[in-house]
């Protein structure tokens, strides 16, 4: 029969790991209101007093919420929950402007390329841009909100913004999934940031991300957390050059969409085919 010790130690075990994944998220929620609230508005309030000058007051904001992500992923790391493949003490300056194209297994994507990649503007959902909690950090950072579902008005707006910052030579992270990847079938990629990348000139860059083992997915809980320390990798993938029109946007998606969904996944139908089933079925 098992001893106590050997009965309770595993209790222990799981409990620590609920206490070290409590920690680390209520640090990011707190840390998150401070960030959005206290120290970006701070900081691009002393940028622009100083230079009187609105685009480096923006890109100040982004540094700074850059270093507040590098300081979370540190926390992970040292609590044992997730660890990143890369040296957290060092930007990524992309040589030219474009379009950085991720998938999106897990909730932290957008955490851990801000912090990878210096002065990204992010395309974010129109939810969280409107979400008082995040609303500091959208706007002083430039982020552009992706519009709501189904609005055309606001599709349209998303693409002129992303190319107007584009021409002010920002790069464009965005998630074409436009929510994370389910654990059994991956979501059909979007055509706006390849459209936007075709308008402005500018190459996409691929970058496929892996969390292994995979940890808040959508269907995951975050307190169902694995007790092993998941490795996070980032490959980023030649560039692609995308040409004007709507196949062509059309064929780079699909490309770039086979390039970074892994094959051993179920094929997933883009957006147009699936939207053309549901037109030639029968029950439409």
């Amino acid at each position: 029969m098992l001893s106590l010790v050997e009965r309770v130690q595993p209790l222990m075990r799981r409990a620590f790991h609920y206490l070290r994944t409590v920690s680390a998220f209520a640090f990011f929620s707190v840390g998150g209101g401070v960030m959005s609230w206290v120290i970006l508005p701070t900081v691009w309030s002393v940028a622009w007093l100083l230079s009187r000058d609105r685009e480096s007051a923006t890109r100040h904001c982004q540094s700074s919420l850059q270093i507040g992500f590098r300081l979370f992923l540190w926390l992970l790391a040292r609590l044992r929950l997730l660890e990143t493949q890369w040296p957290l003490s060092q930007g990524r300056a992309v040589a030219e402007p474009s379009v950085i194209i991720c998938n999106h297994p897990c909730l932290l994507d957008t955490v851990t390329m801000v912090a990878r990649y210096d002065h990204v503007v992010c395309l974010v959902k129109q939810s969280y841009y409107d979400n008082p909690f995040f609303l500091g950090l959208c706007k002083l950072c430039g982020f552009i909100p992706a519009g709501r579902e189904g609005s055309v008005r606001g599709h349209q707006r998303m693409i002129d913004e992303a190319v107007d910052r584009i021409r002010r030579g920002y790069t464009i992270l965005a998630f074409p999934e436009s929510r994370r990847t389910p654990l059994r079938e991956p979501l059909p990629f979007r055509r706006g940031p390849f459209e936007i990348a075709a308008r402005a000139g500018v190459p996409v860059i691929p970058v496929r991300l892996t969390c292994t083992p995979r940890i808040l997915f959508r269907e995951m809980p975050i307190h169902e957390m694995p007790l092993v320390c998941a490795s996070y990798s980032a490959v980023e993938l030649p560039a692609q050059h995308v040409a004007p029109g709507r196949a062509a946007t059309k064929a780079a998606m699909l490309a770039v969409q086979d390039l970074l969904l892994l094959k051993s996944q179920a094929p997933c139908r883009t957006t147009e085919d699936s939207r053309s089933i549901a037109l030639t079925s029968p029950h439409a």
